[in-house]
């Protein structure tokens, strides 16, 4: 999926979205410009530059190298949810984590 591609479909996510929330909660379309200012950079910086920069990086290696890296983003997110906000796991959701990685493993090795 090219880059104009993955942005047409944030552009729609977000149109569609702020739609429903401005319907569902009408008190939200008084926020203030340093809401929107925030906002407008997150969307350019951590949402289209960072899938920019992904998508152009995964040409440059091997598709068992991308699978991996692309099913491990769940564990990643985990362990910086629990190392940045504190949060914690159950069992079953570090056992259901280390399913994830041993099957991507395993799925490398074969291929």
């Amino acid at each position: 999926m090219n880059f104009c591609t993955r942005t047409i479909q944030l552009g729609v996510v977000a149109v569609g979205s702020g739609g429903v929330t401005m319907f569902q909660h009408p008190s939200y379309t008084h926020l203030t410009v340093s809401f929107w200012l925030i906002t407008g950079y997150l969307a350019v910086f951590a949402t289209m530059f960072a899938f920019f920069v992904q998508l152009t990086m995964i040409r440059r290696t091997s598709p068992s190298r991308v699978a991996v890296l692309m099913s491990s983003e769940p564990i990643f997110a985990a362990l910086a949810s629990v190392l940045i906000l504190g949060e914690s796991l159950s069992v079953t959701a570090m056992i259901g984590g280390a399913c994830i990685v041993a099957g991507m493993l395993w799925a490398r090795k074969l291929t």
